[in-house]
């Protein structure tokens, strides 16, 4: 039915493309190890585009699955669930303990990081924004070397209409084995495909995706994405898709 490359197979055809490019090259005399890596991310890169991005209308159509059939095929009916309970169910996806970042993108403090039990309690209205990582108890700042666990890899694109994106999440759990959790519609243009963090396949991933047409810095895993149940521009952020 579908001939298309898994991710590990287009990561290594990606990653012998840009050593064969590499080894033809004359480098410098002067060409330091930091300069010789960013040779290789430059040509890292351009192989991806030359090997990734002209399956993405195969993938697309080998992969049809639209923002409709998302939500029919949901194990849970989101149409019939208040949408104020929608963030309920994303914070159930982590683990009991778990310090969650909640808030508008610069806030940084105390009553942004709570556990997974006190957000799930709250009572007042939940902030725009989340994150998928989890953090070290008693700190109050997102960066990187605050994270405990990478709990999930968030996937989405701008370039793709919320119609066709569904394909490359349908490609990612029933070809590549991701386990896919929840699908949410931002409000915006695009949708979030939460799945669990894929730590073996992660560095392919990173690889792979951006020339498919997802975003790179949803990579970065204390880069801030939608909570649904919220308003947006006369929207809501709500789930759709609930495995």
């Amino acid at each position: 039915m579908n001939a298309l490359p898994t991710v590990q197979e287009m990561a290594a055809l990606i990653r012998l493309e840009a050593q064969e490019r590499y080894a033809a090259m004359k480098h410098s005399p002067r060409l330091t190890p930091k300069g010789a890596e960013e040779k290789m991310r430059k040509l890292l890169v351009e192989a991806a585009d030359h090997r990734a991005r002209p399956l993405v209308p195969s993938l697309l159509e080998a992969h049809q699955w639209e923002y409709q059939s998302i939500c029919t095929d949901s194990q849970v009916d989101f149409n019939a669930v208040a949408v104020v309970q929608h963030p309920a169910y994303l914070l159930n996806l982590f683990e009991p303990g778990d310090v969650i970042w909640t808030g508008e993108v610069h806030e940084m403090g105390e009553r942004n990081f709570r556990t997974r039990e006190q957000c799930l309690e709250t009572k007042a209205a939940f902030p725009p924004l989340t994150c998928p990582s989890t953090f070290k108890p008693g700190i109050w700042s997102r960066k990187l070397e605050n994270i405990l666990h990478k709990r999930f890899l968030v996937v989405e694109s701008d370039v793709i209409h919320r119609d066709q994106v569904g394909a490359i999440f349908k490609w990612l759990r029933d070809e590549n084995n991701l386990h896919l959790r929840v699908i949410v519609d931002t409000g915006g243009k695009s949708l979030h495909a939460w799945f669990d963090y894929p730590k073996e396949l992660w560095a392919d991933l990173k690889l792979v995706l951006p020339a498919l047409g997802c975003d790179r810095a949803m990579f970065i895993p204390c880069l801030p994405c939608r909570m649904p149940g919220v308003g947006r521009n006369g929207r809501f952020q709500r789930l759709i898709y609930q495995s």
